[in-house]
C-alpha cells in the first residue's frame, strides 16, 4: 500500500517531484541533482522529507572536508530507495 503524503499547510495529497539545487559554501559550489520533494497538487507548497534532508546534511558535510571547490552530486541513485521505503510505511 502507498503512502500517500499530505501537504502540511492545507491536506490535500501532495506529488512526488525531483528538485535540483545550488548550494554555495565556504567557497565551495554544490551542484545537487535530483533531491526529492512533495509538492501539494492544490496550493503547491512544497514539502521536504526530515530524513531525506539529514542524508543530504551527511553528504555535503563530507564533501566540504575535501579539496575540490565545486561538485557535481547525482542524488537519484541515493534518494530512490529512501523515497521508495518512505512511501510503503503507511
Amino acid at each position: 500500500m502507498k503512502k500517500i503524503i499530505r501537504c502540511l499547510e492545507c491536506g490535500q495529497p501532495a506529488e512526488l517531484k525531483f528538485e535540483d539545487r545550488n548550494v554555495v559554501e565556504n567557497n565551495k559550489t554544490f551542484h545537487l541533482k535530483g533531491i526529492p520533494i512533495y509538492i501539494c497538487k492544490t496550493c503547491g507548497e512544497p514539502t521536504y522529507d526530515f530524513q531525506i534532508e539529514l542524508k543530504l546534511e551527511e553528504i555535503l558535510d563530507k564533501l566540504m572536508k575535501n579539496e575540490k571547490r565545486e561538485y557535481i552530486v547525482n542524488l537519484t541513485e541515493i534518494f530512490s530507495p529512501m523515497v521508495e521505503m518512505t512511501a510503503t510505511l503507511a
